[in-house]
């Protein structure tokens, strides 16, 4: 997998599938309007945009993308906003479905499994503690709610601080990107500034919350 980062967006891709290694799938991430309610994108307009944006990168292959792209899907990423709530009544939302997460975060899968093995640590809890198995499933949803909203709130807000720039960027900007790349890949003393410190448990978690 590569990509790339400019001026007018970024752009990735990758191999397709192991047996036929003539296709490429790609993707080009940027920041537009979004068109007005009820009205269908026009294809044809996007694939010229894209073009547009990276008809003069320098990378061969993304040259041969554009030069045989056609346009099957466009995804547009938004923010979800917070649920109150994430079940009631015997059935509970998690993954996404309670709390979908900003694409650049890399973590929808991961919050996904956690909120899954918390949701069986909470109800495996109250069973021991002798609740009847109603009581036990209300108690787990309402506490899966209390234990995870925060740590999932507070990776979404991480997300939506590092925000895509309003492309094309300038001059002086572009340079300032290729800089703190260079910095982050290449600087090891720079990169551990920035590992994360704040290990989440998904056991000591739960642990503490049944024992209130």
């Amino acid at each position: 997998m590569l990509f790339y980062m400019g001026s007018t967006g970024s752009f990735g891709y990758t191999g397709l599938t192991q047996s036929d290694k003539n296709k490429l799938l790609y993707w080009s991430i940027y920041e537009t309007d979004l068109p007005g309610r009820g009205l269908k994108l026009n294809h044809d307009l996007m694939l010229q945009q894209l073009r547009q944006r990276h008809g003069d990168w320098s990378d061969p292959l993304i040259s041969q993308c554009l030069e045989k792209a056609h346009l099957d899907n466009v995804y547009p990423i938004f923010v979800m906003p917070d649920l109150p709530y994430w079940g009631r009544d015997g059935c509970i939302l998690i993954g996404d479905a309670a709390h979908a997460l900003p694409p650049r975060s890399g973590q929808g899968a991961s919050q996904a499994f956690e909120d899954g093995e918390a949701l069986a640590l909470l109800l495996a809890g109250y069973l021991e503690k002798e609740h009847d198995p109603d009581d036990a499933i209300s108690r787990s949803i309402l506490g899966l709610f209390e234990v995870r909203a925060p740590r999932v709130n507070g990776i979404k807000a991480d997300a939506l601080r590092w925000k895509d720039p309003k492309m094309p960027m300038s001059w002086l900007k572009t340079m300032g990107l290729y800089i703190s790349l260079f910095i982050l890949v290449r600087v090891k003393k720079v990169l551990n500034l920035f590992a994360r410190r704040d290990l989440w448990n998904v056991r000591d978690a739960v642990s503490k919350y049944l024992a209130r």
